[in-house]
């Protein structure tokens, strides 16, 4: 898998912290989640997965994490 938020890791003091690297965990365990189900959804409509959702969008959704379909339709990035 492709680490898309890897190079968004801050440093203290010359080391990353904890709570960076388990939130870039959180962000790609989201977006991994998020492929497989948009290349579900594309197979069971007969169509490619970039009809379903772009990568990029994936990846906002991930930076996002909304908790709920209320914050995700907030969304300005949407």
């Amino acid at each position: 898998m492709i680490d898309f938020f890897k190079n968004s890791t801050s440093t203290f003091g010359g080391c990353s912290s904890n709570s960076n690297t388990m939130d870039i965990d959180m962000k790609n365990t989201i977006y991994s989640t998020l492929v497989m189900y948009r290349t579900t959804l594309a197979q069971q409509s007969d169509c490619m997965p970039y009809m379903i959702a772009s990568n990029k969008l994936l990846i906002d959704v991930a930076k996002l994490k909304p908790k709920n379909i209320s914050e995700l339709k907030s969304s300005k990035q949407l």
